[in-house]
């Protein structure tokens, strides 16, 4: 771990090989090589491990911002609120929440 750590090309890490860093940190170079949206908020989520200031620096849209804001902690979601609003996370966090006119329409057939 020492040599990723370092920054050091893998043959100079011998005997050690790439399949022997944590799986943190192997999740963590599979999320920066990635160029999906999905595949980054998929391990972004996935991550338990990992504080999402690490993962920051290589989130590609709002799908992934979102995914780092479930993750930070609430002092950290206030520090950041323009940043999240910045890459537009909103547009994909309360996606699935309802507006009020389907509130309200779902309330009235319910009588």
């Amino acid at each position: 771990m020492f040599g990723w750590l370092t920054d050091k090309t893998i043959d100079k890490w011998a005997p050690a090989t790439k399949a022997d860093l944590p799986v943190e940190v192997q999740s963590l170079i599979a999320y920066r090589n990635l160029e999906s949206e999905e595949a980054q908020a998929l391990i972004a989520g996935g991550i338990d491990n990992v504080r999402w200031d690490l993962l920051s620096d290589a989130a590609k849209e709002p799908m992934v911002w979102a995914a780092l804001a479930r993750k930070m902690v609430p002092q950290a979601l206030h520090m950041n609120l323009n940043t999240l609003l910045r890459h537009d996370f909103l547009n994909v966090a309360f996606h699935s929440v309802k507006t009020d006119s389907q509130v309200v329409s779902f309330n009235s057939h319910s009588f």
